[in-house]
């Protein structure tokens, strides 16, 4: 089915889909870029956060199997960070979506903008929405917001081994997330 056929039908979940397809199966970055403007023009309010969700963090540079990113799709995504976390203010939304809004803006801001300041804040506003959540997504939250602080400080303030990037491998091991602590290994790995 065509684009624009999935859009005169308008169901969010298939739109979600074939947005996701292209990004992980036909790993063609400006195609989604391009496939999510045109459904981010079709769609309005609370309908357009999976869409915006998934284009700030399809163009940024934060995991080791990330598509290359060029300076326009990062503004891209930064772009869509900010009317995220805009959106889901606006709505009211849980504290846990707040705090994964906030987390995927602070990436942009640590990649995209090589903002420390921002990065920090929106990390840390991440880390206070989710601190008294005892659920398993708050958690990797939280670990990812600590994590960041400790990107920062090893890509924009040139300190060796910050104390947030142990505590962020701790947390990963006590809750057996093996993908975040690949992740943060390949990070390491490659900043040494």
């Amino acid at each position: 089915m065509s684009l624009e056929e999935l859009l005169e039908q308008g169901d969010i979940e298939t739109l979600s889909k074939f947005q996701t397809k292209i990004y992980w199966e036909e790993k063609d970055l400006v195609k989604m870029v391009s496939t999510t403007q045109k459904i981010l023009n079709t769609i309005q309010g609370g309908g357009k956060d999976p869409f915006l969700y998934n284009l700030a963090s399809f163009t940024c540079p934060w995991w080791s199997d990330s598509l290359p990113v060029n300076q326009t799709e990062a503004e891209t995504g930064m772009n869509a960070a900010l009317e995220l976390l805009e959106l889901r203010q606006s709505q009211k939304t849980p504290d846990t979506k707040l705090a994964g809004a906030n987390w995927i803006l602070a990436v942009h801001y640590l990649y995209t903008e090589r903002n420390s300041k921002e990065a920090i804040s929106h990390f840390q506003e991440s880390i206070k929405l989710v601190k008294n959540n005892t659920d398993e997504f708050s958690k990797l939250v939280n670990a990812n917001s600590i994590e960041g602080i400790g990107r920062v400080k090893v890509l924009l303030h040139k300190e060796d081994h910050p104390e947030e990037l142990e505590s962020a491998r701790n947390a990963y091991i006590a809750s057996n997330d093996e993908y975040s602590l690949k992740e943060l290994e390949y990070f390491l790995q490659k900043t040494s």
